[in-house]
């Protein structure tokens, strides 16, 4: 099955610029992107904060929202 559901995720911010993205699927794996620069990480965490449900794609390796009803309000 290539569609995960994200249970959770956090995410760590270094001093440096970069961040680090760990997610939580459904069937219990973690996955983590390191040293994503925080510009980009912005991003994720809003896709990841705002949309439901969001899913990983584990053949393609990304994240994806779909399957939202129309005119949702935003």
């Amino acid at each position: 099955m290539p569609y995960i559901k994200i249970k959770n995720y956090s995410i760590v911010h270094s001093i440096g610029g970069y961040s680090a993205i760990i997610l939580y699927l459904e069937n219990g794996e973690k996955l983590t992107f390191d040293s994503i620069p925080i510009s980009e990480a912005r991003y994720l965490v809003d896709i990841l904060r705002n949309e439901k449900p969001v899913w990983w794609d584990n053949v393609k390796k990304y994240i994806v929202s779909y399957m939202e009803p129309v005119g949702e309000g935003e």
